[in-house]
């Protein structure tokens, strides 16, 4: 019993760390690689250990385009930042992805989707 309780608070200390820093939250812009030779733009809003995805697009026979899907970040440091994206959750069809970026500067981030497509983000 000791070594649940134990366990739940190392989680819950955890899961607060990464809700507290504040050097992810808010308005991200920016693009990534949807195919070999096209680049859409995507806007990420962070609050808390939570926020959403959006990919902006002119292409309106792709019902995953221009809506906001959840977003979660699983791990984050001062150098790192993970979150997954649940489109799936929002539509069905529509695919769930894992971010890992890296920061290049205090408003640069850069990395890529779990499949390998880049994504670079700036903050708003």
């Amino acid at each position: 019993m000791s070594r649940l309780i134990a366990a739940a608070s190392l989680l819950l200390a955890l899961t607060c760390a990464i809700a507290q820093s504040p050097r992810y939250q808010g308005s991200w812009t920016g693009t990534f690689q949807a195919t070999p030779t096209a680049q859409l733009t995507v806007d990420v809003e962070f609050d808390g250990n939570a926020g959403k995805w959006r990919v902006a697009s002119s292409n309106r026979n792709n019902p995953c385009l221009n809506r906001d899907f959840p977003v979660v970040i699983t791990n984050q440091s001062d150098t790192e930042l993970t979150f997954e994206v649940y489109g799936s959750k929002t539509l069905v069809g529509c695919t769930d992805a894992t971010v890992s970026l890296k920061a290049v500067d205090e408003k640069t981030l850069d990395g890529a989707l779990n499949d390998g497509r880049r994504v670079r983000l700036m903050r708003k």
